[in-house]
């Protein structure tokens, strides 16, 4: 990527002059962004850092050795941007900054984010790719001592082979894909069940983009059934998704309700592959997810009967996000 010393506009690497005012176009300093906390390097159009929930810093290339005043035009809000400034403009006076009001609107965003981080690590959910590790021997023990009772009981006409599935280098690849298409990833892994829950901020999404979404998320978790032990010599596992699609905007929660919900559950039965997603709105403090059908609209309704929770995140879970958020430490 290139860039125009005067008015800041971005070129692609084959470009040589600025179209608005015929300047010779420099090599952008910038590659990519860096989470301030962690350090782990992200694509230029990531915002948020998937494991601390940060707002990601712009990342320079070292080999371009961009100037404070290059750095200035690129990036005006960077720290070496007002160091630039600061410097040309030593010997004026400087104006007082503005006192920022005491009533400001709080970034409900960037609280929603930092707090949806702390509450996928309270319900023991691996945020990212820093995956829970896989316990391959553990399952295999327990489901050959399954293997044995229904043996005891049952006569088959073949036997059963019982051997270990994937491990942990294997879940965190299959994690890999999921990362650029949400802006925050909780993942869990049980009796042979992958759960993902993807965060994803729908107000700058149209509602196609979103169902495209839900289209990739299937598509790709056939490595996510590839854990737990496995019945001679089959994969036994099962891959749940459970896209939340986080709204502010009160409008497009309503405008894209209607439009996304219908394609909110999703099946692929002959793979194990399932797909239920709801759509949040923060301001009304509501969750709505998208309506199981046929036999799998049984379990919902057990649920009710028996007062359990079957969703992974209900109307009461936003306040409990808002709260982390807003905690300090």
């Amino acid at each position: 990527m290139k860039f125009c010393s005067q008015c800041n506009d971005t070129y692609p690497d084959d470009a040589n002059f600025c179209l608005v005012d015929g300047t010779s176009l420099k090599p952008s300093p910038v590659i990519g962004k860096q989470c301030p906390t962690c350090k782990r390097t992200y694509p230029l159009e990531a915002r948020f850092c998937m494991i601390e929930g940060a707002t990601l810093a712009e990342l320079f290339d070292a080999t371009t050795a961009p100037t404070p005043s290059d750095l200035a035009k690129v990036n005006p809000a960077s720290s070496e941007a007002k160091t630039a400034r600061k410097h040309k403009t030593a010997t004026k006076s400087q104006p007082k900054k503005a006192k920022k009001p005491k009533d400001a609107e709080p970034d409900q965003q960037q609280i929603f984010l930092q707090g949806i981080t702390k509450w996928f690590q309270q319900m023991k959910y691996s945020v990212g790719l820093s995956t829970q590790k896989v316990e391959t021997e553990k399952d295999l023990k327990l489901a050959k001592g399954v293997a044995d009772v229904a043996g005891s009981l049952l006569s088959f006409a073949n036997p059963m082979w019982i051997t270990g599935g994937q491990g942990s280098e294997e879940l965190f690849q299959a994690l890999i894909p999921y990362l650029p298409l949400c802006d925050v990833l909780g993942s869990k892994l049980q009796l042979a069940t992958v759960s993902l829950v993807p965060i994803i901020f729908g107000d700058n999404l149209a509602s196609s983009e979103i169902e495209q979404r839900f289209d990739q998320f299937i598509e790709m978790a056939g490595p996510l059934t590839e854990f737990g032990p496995r019945l001679n010599f089959q994969s036994q596992g099962v891959a749940n998704i459970f896209p939340l699609i986080v709204y502010f905007d009160r409008q497009t929660f309503a405008a894209h309700l209607p439009e996304v919900l219908p394609d909110a559950w999703q099946k692929r039965i002959m793979r194990r592959i399932y797909l239920q997603a709801s759509l949040v709105s923060v301001p009304e403090r509501r969750v709505v997810w998208g309506e199981r059908k046929g036999f799998f609209a049984l379990g919902e309704k057990l649920a009710d009967v028996l007062g359990t929770k079957l969703q992974v995140f209900e109307d009461s879970d936003i306040d409990a996000v808002l709260h982390l958020g807003q905690e300090k430490g």
